[in-house]
C-alpha cells in the first residue's frame, strides 16, 4: 500500500507546518513599539521629554490603568513616575490595530513634531517679523526641494501676494492662517527627520 509522504520545503517545512507558519504570521499583531519605533520616548525618569509628558497627566483622565493612576496619584512624584514608565511600555507593546489607548499613547508616551524642533515661533499673529519673512519663504516653496504642501498649507500659498506687492501687503489673515497650520502640525506625532511634514514644519515654523 502506497504511503503518503508530506511535502517538505527546502528548510524543512511540511505542508501542514507552512500552512500553521503563514496562519502563525496573519495572528501577529502589529505593536505600537513596531509602528511607532522613531516616536517612542526613552524612559527614563531624566530625560526631559519624559519628564514633560508626565507633567501632562496632572488633573486628566487617560484609559489606560496605569496612566490614569498615575494621574490619580500624581502628588506621590516618585510612584506616579514609575506608573507612568510602566504604562507605556504596556502601550509599546500592544496591537495598534483597534487600541483604545492611542490617544494615551500620543499624549503622554510619545514624541510629538514639537518635541525635536527647537525654536519654534511662539507669537502672535501680529508680529510681523517672526511670521512675514516664513510667508515670503511659503510664496516661493518648491515642491521638488521640500515636497508637496497638504491643503492648508497650499490653499494659503495661493492666496499670497505676488512678489512684486513685497511682503508688508501680509495680512493679519494670513500670517494666523500659517500659525494655525504650525499649531496643528506641532502637535502630531513625529515619525522621522525624512517626513515632509517636519521639514515644512521646520521651514515655516521655526
Amino acid at each position: 500500500m502506497n504511503k503518503l509522504i508530506p511535502i517538505t520545503t527546502a528548510g524543512g517545512l511540511g505542508a501542514a507546518g507552512v500552512g500553521g507558519y503563514s496562519l502563525w504570521q496573519l495572528n501577529q499583531k502589529v505593536t505600537f513599539a513596531e509602528q511607532y519605533k522613531n516616536s517612542l520616548l526613552k524612559l527614563e525618569k531624566t530625560d526631559s521629554i519624559l519628564t514633560f509628558k508626565f507633567t501632562g497627566l496632572q488633573n486628566k483622565t487617560p484609559k489606560h490603568p496605569k496612566l490614569s493612576e498615575a494621574a490619580r496619584r500624581f502628588s506621590e512624584t516618585e510612584i506616579a513616575k514609575d506608573l507612568h514608565v510602566e504604562g507605556c511600555e504596556d502601550i509599546y507593546s500592544s496591537p495598534v490595530d483597534s487600541s483604545e489607548y492611542f490617544d494615551d499613547f500620543k499624549q503622554y508616551c510619545s514624541k510629538a513634531i514639537k518635541d525635536v524642533v527647537s525654536n519654534i515661533i511662539a507669537v502672535e499673529k501680529t508680529d510681523t517679523g517672526k511670521w512675514n519673512p516664513k510667508l515670503t519663504l511659503l510664496r516661493s516653496h518648491s515642491e521638488s526641494e521640500n515636497g508637496k504642501l497638504d491643503d492648508k498649507l497650499d490653499a494659503l500659498k495661493k492666496l499670497l501676494p505676488a512678489s512684486s506687492s513685497g511682503s508688508d501687503n501680509f495680512d493679519d489673515n494670513k500670517r494666523e492662517s500659517l500659525k494655525q497650520w504650525c499649531d496643528g502640525i506641532k502637535e502630531t506625532l513625529f515619525i522621522s527627520d525624512e517626513e515632509i511634514p517636519l521639514k515644512q514644519f521646520k521651514l515655516y515654523c521655526a
